[in-house]
């Protein structure tokens, strides 16, 4: 028997008339789960409240992107959103779904990265997605790095007027670690560009933590 799980939002209304507190909860309708409580983008914009998750799809090696619009004020769902990098009839996409940032209302910024075989770099794109329309914008491209092995890592001050770009290049343990950073701003142009040689071996492939302030300083944590 195939259980199928539903998700219900919910909300609490305190209201506070003369010296006595009232409060009410309300549930939504329940409708098929998309692993909402793993969401990482939350927008209240108006009267609505959207939710966008990812989650990694190993059968198109890929991140399957939606978004769950619900009314604030009867709490359902009125839609959900594909966000996701749309497949080919034959074949795989080659772009690849990195990471998605809040801008402005229900304008998100989506990071993609695509191989480019003519050049052998892989190369770092942006795109405006609206999460109401699901209208995107064409990706334009910030910038690149060799190998096909390589990868972004990418974080967004709280301002939301810079993004810090980790490139983690191919992986090889005869060479010492490399620390490469750069800095975008808003309109996603490169700032700076700041490459880094340390002392040490490469021993592991492991993920860096990313994080940039207001003024555009980064922070770099990696083990070594």
């Amino acid at each position: 028997m195939k259980l199928t799980t539903k998700i219900i939002l919910a909300a609490f209304i305190c209201l506070t008339v003369a010296k006595t507190n009232a409060q009410t909860f309300t549930w939504g309708a329940a409708s098929p789960s998309l692993k909402e409580t793993e969401a990482r983008i939350y927008n209240t914009v108006d009267a609505k409240f959207y939710q966008t998750n990812s989650i990694y799809n190993d059968k198109v090696f890929n991140r399957i992107v939606k978004s769950n619009v619900y009314s604030l004020t009867n709490l359902n769902k009125e839609k959900t959103n594909d966000l996701s990098i749309e497949q080919p009839v034959m074949g795989l996409a080659t772009q690849t779904h990195l990471e998605m940032f809040t801008e402005k209302g229900v304008s998100n910024i989506i990071f993609l990265d695509d191989f480019n075989t003519k050049t052998k770099e892989r190369e770092l794109y942006w795109q405006r997605v609206n999460l109401e329309t699901n209208e995107k914008s064409k990706p334009a491209l910030i910038t690149s790095m060799p190998t096909r092995n390589s990868n972004y890592f990418i974080s967004q001050s709280p301002n939301k007027q810079f993004y810090a770009v980790f490139k983690q290049f191919n992986f090889d343990k005869k060479t010492n670690e490399k620390v490469n950073v750069t800095l975008i701003d808003k309109d996603f142009k490169v700032i700076r560009e700041i490459s880094f040689e340390s002392q040490y071996l490469n021993r592991t492939q492991s993920e860096p933590k990313i994080f940039v302030s207001n003024q555009g300083t980064v922070f770099v944590v990696k083990e070594i």
